[in-house]
């Protein structure tokens, strides 16, 4: 799910649906008030910093292991001084509570990654406890893909099958628009999921 902020009002709307989201994936009721109160700041953070930006809510899935990711992406000003921004006690702009300093500390996992001038990224990551002792992945992979104006679907396709040894990573890009480059991107996806191979020559041998 990925929604635009430009406006104060919709911070509200933010914190509602990460709310919702969190509890679909079955966070529980603290997990779902830290994630809340994540989604506020990012979405406070991204209009006063940087005027609009989207966030996105993302279900997580690893080995047994389930978790919602929250991703705050913008192209403001970026961060010059990103320690200084990430310093606990209220932000420069008066947000709520302690600004990145809170998105920092209550997630399991949280990173940035800014550049002046051209904008900032923000992850945070919570995940279901769990009592499996299995490892976890070897890498971790994150997606963002949003159909061109006017359609509802497009040719990004990608995908991931982990294995001891690392990783098999696929990105696609269907020819065109909408309906049937998606159609394409979804038909490289099978064949790579199918596929015994684990080389592009193999794979392509194969289909």
């Amino acid at each position: 799910m990925l929604i635009e902020v430009s406006e104060a009002s919709q911070a509200g709307e933010a914190r509602r649906k990460a709310t919702a989201f969190a509890e679909e994936m079955r966070l529980s009721e603290t997990q779902c008030g830290e994630v809340a109160l994540v989604a506020t700041e990012m979405a406070t953070n991204l209009v006063k910093h940087a005027g609009r930006g989207h966030i996105l809510f993302q279900g997580l899935h690893q080995n047994s292991r389930t978790g919602v990711r929250l991703m705050a992406i913008d192209k403001g000003p970026g961060i010059a001084d990103i320690s200084k921004a990430l310093s606990d006690g209220p932000s420069a702009a008066s947000s709520l509570g302690s600004g990145l300093g809170a998105i920092q500390r209550v997630p399991d996992s949280f990173d940035l990654y800014s550049i002046p001038g051209a904008g900032t990224v923000i992850n945070a990551e919570f995940w279901v406890p769990s009592t499996s002792h299995q490892p976890g992945a070897p890498i971790q992979v994150a997606v963002i893909s949003e159909p061109i104006q006017g359609e509802e679907v497009c040719g990004d396709g990608w995908s991931v099958q982990s294995s001891p040894d690392g990783a098999l990573i696929l990105v696609v890009d269907g020819l065109g628009h909408g309906i049937n480059a998606a159609d394409a991107a979804r038909e490289a996806e099978r064949i790579v999921a199918e596929s015994k191979e684990t080389s592009l020559k193999g794979i392509l041998g194969d289909s």
